[in-house]
Formats: C-alpha cells, sequence, structure tokens
C-alpha cells in the first residue's frame, strides 16, 4: 500500500512538473524563422508522392545511403539533420530545459533532443512557407512494409476531421479496442514515436506554439497535443512504417530516446 501511495504521489510531482513553469517565448515565431538553414533541404527528385504535397527526409549523415535507397523513386526533399553543433547555448536556454536540472527530466544535458525537434519544426515551417496542404515528415529509419492501401488512406485523411496520420508508431496499447472508420482509427491515448507521421499544414502553426518552451521529447509532446485536443491523430489499421532495428537503436537521436525493439506497431489491433 505505502509503495502504491509513493507512486502516486510520484506521478503527480511529475505531472506537475511538466505543467507548472511552462515558459512563452516572446517572438517565437521571429526566432524559429532567423535560423539559416536553408541549405540543409536537398530536393530529391521522384515519381512517387505518396498522395501528398512534398515529403521530408530527416537524415544524419550515417543514414543517407540507406535512405536513398528507401527513397530512390520518391519526390522528396532530404533535409541534414540539426545537430548541437549547429545551435548555441542561447538557443537551448530560450526554446528549452535541457540545461535546467531536475530528476524528472528527460531532456536534460541530452542536447540532441532541441536538435530533432528543431529538425521537425524547419520543415513544418518549410511547407507552411510554400503553402503546402498535406505533407509527410520521414526519419532515417523507416521501414517500409506493404504500401497497397496508402494512397487511399491518405485520400481519407486529406478529407478527414483530423489533423496527424501516424503512418507508424510504437507505445500503442495494442490490446484496448479500436474503432475503424474505414482506412483510418482515431486515437487519442498514448502513442509515440515519428519516424512516418502525415500532417495537414494548415494545423502545423498550432503544432509548433505547443512544442516550446520544451521539456520532453518531441514525440511525448506531440502525444499531449493530441491528448487536450479529441480527434486530432489517426492510424490505419496496419502501419505502413517501421523502424528498422537492424540500424541500431540510435539513442542518441530518436524521438524519445526509446529502444525500437519490441516497440514497433501493432501486429493486430483490436478492432470493434
Amino acid at each position: 500500500m505505502i509503495k502504491i501511495i509513493f507512486l502516486i504521489i510520484l506521478l503527480i510531482l511529475i505531472e506537475i512538473y511538466y505543467i507548472n513553469d511552462h515558459k512563452t517565448i516572446p517572438n517565437l515565431n521571429n526566432y524559429l524563422n532567423n535560423f539559416k538553414f536553408q541549405n540543409k533541404f536537398k530536393y530529391h527528385l521522384g515519381t512517387q508522392k505518396y498522395g501528398v504535397d512534398m515529403i521530408y527526409c530527416i537524415v544524419l549523415p550515417k543514414r543517407k545511403d540507406y535512405m536513398l535507397n528507401v527513397m530512390k523513386n520518391v519526390n522528396c526533399f532530404f533535409f541534414d539533420a540539426i545537430t548541437p553543433d549547429d545551435l548555441t547555448h542561447e538557443d537551448y536556454t530560450i526554446l528549452s530545459s535541457t540545461f535546467e536540472y531536475s530528476p524528472f527530466s528527460e531532456i536534460y544535458k541530452k542536447k540532441t533532443r532541441l536538435a530533432l525537434q528543431l529538425s521537425h519544426v524547419m520543415c513544418y515551417l518549410h511547407a507552411i512557407k510554400n503553402n503546402l496542404e498535406t505533407i509527410i515528415i520521414f526519419e532515417d529509419d523507416i521501414l517500409p512494409k506493404d504500401l497497397s492501401s496508402l494512397p487511399q488512406a491518405i485520400e481519407q485523411f486529406k478529407t478527414s476531421r483530423f489533423k496527424i496520420f501516424y503512418l507508424g508508431y510504437c507505445q500503442l496499447n495494442c490490446k484496448r479496442k479500436y474503432k475503424k472508420e474505414n482506412y483510418l482509427i482515431p486515437v487519442n491515448n498514448w502513442i509515440l514515436c515519428m519516424h512516418a507521421i502525415a500532417y495537414k499544414v494548415k494545423y502545423l502553426p498550432d503544432i509548433i506554439n505547443n512544442l516550446f518552451y520544451m521539456k520532453q521529447p518531441i514525440d511525448q509532446l506531440l502525444r499531449k497535443f493530441i491528448q487536450k485536443n479529441k480527434d486530432t491523430a489517426c492510424i490505419s489499421e496496419h502501419a505502413y512504417f517501421d523502424q528498422n532495428d537492424e540500424l541500431g537503436t540510435n539513442l542518441e537521436y530518436n524521438s524519445s530516446g526509446i529502444k525500437t525493439d519490441n516497440t514497433n506497431s501493432c501486429n493486430q489491433l483490436n478492432l470493434i
């Protein structure tokens, strides 16, 4: 009983840590737009577009050859992933709690967390500036699966009420019951990993505002956005992209720092 009470108190303290002390960043959009990362976008010509206006691939140098092979026929932008060397100490202190110690912090002194988040945000901003409507962002460990129904799922997503479509995911409760709506399935509970996500661009400004001030890894911040906003996210019955475990966990630079082993998409969802 004492252990249960202690656990409840600990969970409450963790929640308070993330809720309180939320800092509003003055002129956030101006700060983000002042980053000079345009040279990190490299256009890759291909015939396949997966039904969206543009695809972005966030890539570290060691994964470039792998992603070139995966995306060889896909029309996309490769984005050279932002690294801690691209950022200043001021960037970290203004945008995140990277250097603020807390026993509950998941990003303390983990400088790659903000770098990864900004890599996603730069792709968001590029899509907004170019007046796109729907995009997909891939991280550099994707493993394509059966894509035969992806065009139909994307078309349904574009006319649906959803803002975010997880084309792959991890840490989802595979045993709970889910209601399928043609190709899409609403999710409002725990879901992590950002290796393959489709977005409606008109909602990206709101998502960006919810990512800063950064006190958690980006996929957990996006999960909180989903939990706060009903009917925001969806998945498909079978994930279209998993994470390639053979590439290694790459814990220094993935969305949450969670090992990919045994955390990939559900093999079978419990549908009602």
